[in-house]
């Protein structure tokens, strides 16, 4: 069963990799990666709390679909946030910001399911996504208006 629900996941995100430019064109681009993010957020609660495996699943492919509907249009933002000859060493150290901290939250995670705490890694993970969110709005929903007037 959780090889099908991870198959249909992978499935969904390859769809939703498609479906980001379309919402990028009718919010802008920093308006529809934080709707993405903030809109996948009840569905990261749900899967740890929801009642049965069917609605886990679904709200499991709900949530990779969002997140992965904004995440070619935050590399896209990236990108066009640097200069061309900073986007490789930026692309580096966007990979690092994201891969590191999953690394070491993924060992501390492990180590509270395997004590069944499934509540804790969830509340956390959709608290840091609230607050990186948030000000990933605050910091840069003045940026377009910055890079016309350049």
């Amino acid at each position: 069963m959780v090889g099908t629900i991870f198959a249909l996941g992978n499935v969904t995100v390859g769809i939703a990799s498609l479906a980001g430019p379309l919402l990028s064109e009718r919010l802008g681009k920093l308006r529809a990666i934080v709707a993405t993010q903030f809109l996948s957020m009840p569905f990261i609660m749900l899967v740890t709390m929801s009642p049965n495996l069917a609605l886990s699943a679904g709200a499991y492919l709900a949530r990779g679909t969002l997140m992965q509907m904004g995440i070619p249009l935050e590399t896209a933002f990236q990108m066009e946030m640097v200069t061309e000859s900073e986007r490789a060493t930026t692309s580096g150290v966007m990979m690092m910001a994201d891969n590191i901290p999953r690394a070491v939250s993924s060992s501390i995670s492990g180590g509270m399911m395997s004590g069944n705490d499934f509540y804790t890694p969830f509340l956390i993970t959709t608290l840091a996504y609230l607050a990186s969110s948030s000000l990933f709005y605050i910091l840069f929903r003045k940026t377009k208006a910055e890079l016309v007037e350049a």
